[in-house]
């Protein structure tokens, strides 16, 4: 939705069609993996202007991010899981 994570054409493809992607299987561990690596990268973007009392927390970026996908159309990868 954001363009900070593009996926191989095929998994693209397993997630657009709403296909299960098992949870802790490979996939779903890398998109996992690459998200947290995204994220973090993201953060300290944000962070880097803003001086060390007016820096966000990674929890409150995750509830931006988190809302954000909430209101999207877009789909998400489909993993059934209580990491969620």
């Amino acid at each position: 939705m954001l363009g900070i994570l593009t996926y191989h054409p095929k998994l693209a493809n397993i997630i657009e069609s709403g296909e299960l992607i098992p949870s802790r299987s490979y996939r779903e561990v890398e998109i996992r993996a690459q998200t947290i690596q995204a994220v973090s990268r993201l953060l300290r973007s944000i962070n880097k202007p803003r001086s060390d009392n007016d820096q966000i927390t990674m929890a409150e970026l995750d509830y931006v991010l988190w809302s954000a996908g909430r209101e999207t159309k877009a789909r998400h990868h489909y993993t059934y899981s209580t990491a969620y």
